[in-house]
């Protein structure tokens, strides 16, 4: 809210509604310099699944670091440094 109690408007990289599940690529949906939802363009090193809304179904989704939360069983993936 502003100071005068209205909502603020979303900024670029702010989190939009929407989904994508698609393997390889971040599912949270961000808003662009246009404030239209895109795909967040960050490789995902994280996997999980996502309950929808509705309560009717779980996603398996990829997501980079910043965007695990939300997700339940929750495993990284790609590491390469031995660990």
């Amino acid at each position: 809210m502003d100071g005068y109690g209205c909502p603020m408007p979303p900024r670029p990289d702010d989190p939009s509604p929407g989904l994508m599940a698609e393997a390889g690529r971040c599912w949270r949906m961000v808003y662009d310099h246009n404030l239209q939802s895109t795909h967040c363009i960050e490789s995902p090193t994280w996997t999980g699944r996502w309950f929808s809304p509705r309560g009717d179904r779980w996603w398996r989704v990829w997501a980079w670091v910043d965007h695990v939360d939300g997700l339940t069983r929750v495993r990284e993936f790609g590491r390469r440094d031995g660990r």
